[in-house]
């Protein structure tokens, strides 16, 4: 069976979410360094960069579909990045830390995980590599500005939980991309009857 085609533009708000998390994930938190880690003990965290998950999660993906796992962690996001960096700014400990950032990696792990193949399904093929070049390249620079945009938002609201604010909006975003991105049943059906 054919995948269906599309002629929707790749959406950047797909892409941005995705940066942003990587930013807050792998920006060092003022947090950390409160912290005299040897390498042994910071391991875990250098674990979960790995994000061995992210494929467990495509894989489930391709099963239950993109836009459920996109919509599901996008409002998981929404809902617990505030409140989890919230907690562990209150009374900061290894423990906290190490939660927190494995709760991260896997809002991260499960959005990315279906949002890399669902850009390039809804990428006409014709133009497919450079659509998701175009949209990889403009998140990255948009989404790459997370650390300079959080470091602001920390000095000037005093609140050091704020990347998890800016991680929830990027969230809305992603949400409102996942909505967008929707290809039309009748444009796939006439593309499908015109053989195009």
């Amino acid at each position: 069976m054919a995948r269906p085609k599309c002629d929707a533009n790749p959406p950047l708000e797909l892409k941005r979410p995705e940066i942003t998390g990587k930013a807050i994930l792998t920006w060092p938190h003022p947090t950390a360094s409160r912290f005299d880690l040897s390498s042994r003990e910071s391991f875990p965290f250098d674990l979960r960069r790995a994000n061995c998950l992210k494929h467990w999660l495509g894989f489930l993906s391709d099963r239950v579909g993109r836009r459920p796992l996109l919509t599901a962690f996008a409002v998981t996001a929404v809902f617990t990045a505030y409140p989890a960096m919230s907690w562990l700014v209150e009374q900061p400990n290894f423990a906290k830390l190490l939660t927190v950032e494995l709760w991260l990696s896997f809002i991260y792990a499960g959005y990315n995980g279906a949002m890399v193949v669902h850009l390039t399904e809804i990428v006409p093929v014709a133009v497919r590599t450079a659509g998701f070049s175009l949209a990889y390249s403009l998140a990255t620079t948009i989404g790459g500005s997370t650390p300079a945009i959080v470091t602001f938002l920390i000095h000037e609201t005093g609140n050091r939980a704020i990347p998890g604010a800016w991680l929830s909006v990027a969230a809305i975003v992603a949400l409102i991309g996942v909505y967008v991105s929707r290809p039309r049943a009748a444009v796939v059906l006439a593309q499908e009857r015109m053989g195009a």
